[in-house]
Parts: structure tokens; sequence; C-alpha cells
């Protein structure tokens, strides 16, 4: 195929009729992306046949998209700083991109009484196996996330001013780490190479001993169990970030 053919083509691609577009955008019904939605919901169903792991990650991904539309990002620590936002949840064992949902700037619609983060874990938890455990980051962990009702779990960093977190826990974990359980959810705070905050609804309360590096000799110190998944929790979340 020649290139101006192929050019030909590729101006000529549609996937709906445009005569059926909503072009106002104070329309309630106008949406950014109609001419994507059928192979949007075409890529989407390709998620039958997906057998995930137990594991799976949920963070943002970029899209590279030099196009003019308007609600392309700008996000300096992505690979792509300048592209379409999605938001992607992966398995963790294969790094494969389940499911997504692109983000369309002041048109994307989630829930309002639960917030942005929580509206996204839940759309794309939807679907979802039971007895998937979920690893997220701040954006994304609150303790008014209920996926215990869906048989499922999460285990995620968490900002001290997130509604629902306990009072005690939003002071620095100095000398040592708290812990707060409550509704099967475990929340922990404590000192690494900085304060972290976290949530988890599969792990419990208890403590391992680990070594520490020390001037003379080695000592033993009995730190919190959530610090031992932290190694997976890394590993885990940035499946997503290879996409």
């Amino acid at each position: 195929m020649s290139q101006h053919r192929f050019e030909d083509l590729s101006a000529s691609l549609h996937f709906v009729n445009n005569e059926d577009q909503v072009r106002d955008k104070e329309e309630p019904t106008y949406h950014p992306l109609f001419k994507l939605g059928v192979l949007v919901n075409v890529i989407a169903s390709w998620k039958a046949a997906v057998h995930p792991c137990k594991h799976a990650s949920i963070n943002e991904s970029m899209i590279l998209f030099h196009g003019r539309v308007g609600f392309r990002q700008n996000i300096k620590l992505k690979h792509h700083c300048y592209g379409v936002k999605a938001f992607a949840l992966c398995d963790a064992s294969t790094s494969y991109c389940i499911k997504y949902d692109i983000y369309t700037g002041c048109y994307y619609d989630y829930d309002q009484n639960v917030g942005q983060g929580c509206s996204v874990v839940l759309k794309l938890a939807s679907g979802m196996p039971a007895g998937t455990i979920f690893y997220t980051d701040s954006f994304y962990t609150s303790p008014t996330l209920k996926l215990m009702q869906l048989r499922m779990g999460i285990v995620g960093t968490a900002l001290k001013n997130r509604r629902g977190m306990p009072d005690v826990l939003k002071a620095p974990p100095r000398p040592n780490a708290k812990f707060m359980f409550k509704d099967h959810i475990l929340a922990v705070s404590f000192k690494d190479h900085y304060d972290v905050r976290m949530l988890s609804t599969v792990h419990g309360t208890g403590t391992y001993e680990r070594r520490t590096r020390a001037a003379v000799n080695s000592a033993w110190d009995s730190v919190c169990s959530i610090q031992m998944i932290m190694k997976i929790f890394g590993e885990t979340i940035g499946d997503c970030r290879k996409t």
C-alpha cells in the first residue's frame, strides 16, 4: 500500500456517524470521546478473554498524543509527558492492562460523594473476580472505599488528610509505628525514609524482626508487618507504570 493511499484511508476512517454528534459543549449529552465510543467499547470487551491473577495495580498511564484535544495532559513524571491520561488496571504478574478509563478533564464523570480517586477504583474493580487485591497509591486509597462489600481487598499508601483517617495517625510516626484496626481496615503509620501512612484490608497487626545496619554491630528491632509488604507494593504498583 502506498503512503498516499494510507493517508486517504486514514482521513476517511470513521467509527460513528458525525451527524449524531452533539457539538455544543454545554449540553449534558456532550461527550468528548463520541467518535471513539465504538472502538473503546470493542477494546474494553477483550478483558473477557483475560484471566487475571489475584494481585492487580491501579495507577495513571499516559497515551502519547500531540494532537488537538481539550483534555490533553502534561505530567512531567511520566515517560511520555504530553498525551491522554488513562486510569489503568494492570495484572501484577504479566503487566497486562486489563481495564482502563480515559480521563476527559472536566467532562470526566465520577461520584462526587466519594471523590474521583475512589470512583476510579470502583469503576475498574467492577467485574473483577472476588478475592482480587488492588495495590494503589495515595490518590486512590481512602478509608471510605468499601471494597469488602465486593469481597475484594486493597493495599496502598494514604494521605493524612483523607476523610476518615484517624487523628492519631496524622501526627508524625515517631519514635514507633502506630496501628489502628477498625471495620477490617488496618491503618498504620511508620517512619521509613520518610513518613509513611498505609491502609490495608488484607493484613493484620503483627510484627517481625529484622536486622538493621549499625556503626559497629548489627542490631535487631521490631517493625510493623506492613513494612514487609513495601517491596511487594512497590513492584506491583510499578507494573502499571510500565504501560
